[in-house]
């Protein structure tokens, strides 16, 4: 029978007890000795994650936007069951400080915000151990978590396209 949750990590062993016999021929059983031996199976089972994250679009809007634009995106995870993991979200490419910062192809900037609850009052940043970062205790199973974002109003924006790039790091 076959787990049917995700496995603990660690060390898993098994013996198997083999035992060949001779077959018994039409004239009469074999009289050989039977044969045995231990087959041993082993598998280790290492903590280990994988991550990825859909694009957080805030849609188009004028370039005279005058509230705050909300949006959100998924970051997916998927660790060894029972493994304690954080995800940390890095500032970008376009940061000054803590402000984070999408930029357009002629240098204009709309700062924006990531947050990691739907109140959008908790900071998603990258220093470990805080309430910065996500902590979670993987079941084995993959987990989904939303980030919350919010663009803020700026003026004088040229009508165009304005990006940034991100980290997405599990610690475990």
């Amino acid at each position: 029978m076959y787990p049917t949750g995700e496995l603990q990590t660690g060390l898993y062993t098994a013996s198997i007890r083999l035992v060949i016999r001779q077959a018994q021929t039409p004239s009469g059983p074999c009289m050989g000795k039977p044969s045995e031996s231990t087959l041993t199976v082993i598998a280790n089972v290492l903590k280990a994650c994988t991550v990825s994250a859909t694009t957080l679009d805030f849609g188009v809007q004028p370039s005279n936007f005058s509230g705050p634009i909300n949006a959100t995106s998924q970051i997916n995870t998927h660790c060894a069951n029972g493994t304690d993991y954080q995800i940390a979200l890095n500032n970008g490419l376009h940061s000054v400080g803590n402000t984070r910062r999408m930029k357009s192809a002629d240098g204009d900037y709309i700062p924006y915000e990531l947050y990691n609850n739907p109140q959008r009052t908790q900071r998603w940043g990258e220093t470990l151990n805080t309430a910065e970062t996500k902590k979670l205790t993987s079941t084995g199973h993959a987990h989904q978590s939303i980030v919350y974002g919010q663009a803020l109003p700026t003026q004088g924006l040229a009508a165009e396209q304005h990006k940034d790039t991100l980290a997405v790091t599990v610690t475990y």
